[in-house]
């Protein structure tokens, strides 16, 4: 989840814009860039915490996602660091005990949800979930 500060919101109107959220864990999350009927031409970013929650943001009525940037942190993506990447699509298992995504990005690049150095990236056996 992403929290927010009082000490970091500014008051407008009936919102409260945020300069700064914060995440207490260390999850992959999506930089979303969509579009809604009725403001043609305007674009608007989101950050969304999980699929389910991207699912739901497609999934609402005049709303177009455009692009989606996985930001992963580096035990995910193989690295020091957190990346952005352009992303295609999601898969997912029904397994509950064994849940585990596979992200594939743009460029065919896969990284499981899963810790496991070894967790695999193979696709069969599972579904996908989300495609842009």
């Amino acid at each position: 989840m992403f929290v927010t500060y009082k000490s970091d919101g500014v008051d407008r109107d009936t919102r409260i814009l945020w300069r700064v959220v914060h995440r207490s864990h260390h999850d992959p999350f999506f930089n979303v860039v969509f579009s809604t009927t009725g403001e043609k031409g305007k674009q608007s970013l989101a950050l969304v915490e999980g699929p389910e929650d991207l699912i739901a943001l497609g999934g609402q009525k005049g709303t177009t996602i455009l692009e989606v940037g996985l930001i992963t942190p580096g035990y995910i993506n193989g690295s020091d660091h957190w990346m952005m990447g352009p992303l295609r699509e999601i898969w997912g298992t029904d397994d509950e005990e064994n849940a585990s995504l596979v992200y594939v990005l743009m460029d065919g690049t896969r990284y499981s949800s899963r810790s496991d150095k070894r967790a695999s990236t193979e696709l069969s056996g599972m579904r996908r979930i989300f495609e842009i």
